[in-house]
């Protein structure tokens, strides 16, 4: 993984654009971890901390940035959704999870972890860009980082 500095930071992809915030502490930066999905007939549901997100909010923070943190499954651990394929989401619903940013942010990151996981990350995806068309959007998480060619295209 590269190191974020401040002026390597996210601001920095949007130089490459000419799109988005200009680099510099009073950029503001929500970084979400939306609900996880699980399956109906699981046992067992392991809830894990988001430490990369974590990771990724402490090294932007300690860099002077505005960052909030919104862990949609740790908002709401016992908040079960209806969902497709037999499937449930554990967390906040989209909407909650929409409800929690203020709408005068700069840069929204989304971490999506499983493939599994996928649509629904692209379902919350859609419902952000609708809502801050201004924002820049950043995908992240094991997830985007393994289906690279796939998953930018995604995020518009």
């Amino acid at each position: 993984m590269n190191e974020i500095t401040q002026d390597s930071a996210v601001p920095h992809s949007t130089q490459a654009t000419g799109t988005g915030p200009a680099p510099g502490p009073a950029v503001k930066i929500y970084l979400i971890r939306p609900s996880i999905v699980v399956l109906r007939h699981n046992i067992t549901t392991m809830f894990t901390p988001p430490l990369g997100l974590a990771y990724v909010a402490g090294t932007l923070q300690e860099a002077s940035y505005e960052i909030d943190v919104i862990d949609a499954v740790g908002e709401s651990l016992n908040a079960r959704h209806p969902y497709d394929n037999d499937c449930f989401p554990y967390g906040l619903s989209p909407q909650q999870t929409i409800d929690c940013i203020d709408p005068d942010n700069d840069i929204i990151g989304v971490a999506a972890d499983f493939p599994f996981e996928w649509p629904s990350c692209q379902e919350l995806i859609a419902l952000i860009r609708g809502r801050f068309p201004h924002a820049l959007l950043i995908g992240g998480g094991e997830h985007v980082t393994a289906m690279l060619d796939q998953s930018p295209d995604r995020l518009t």
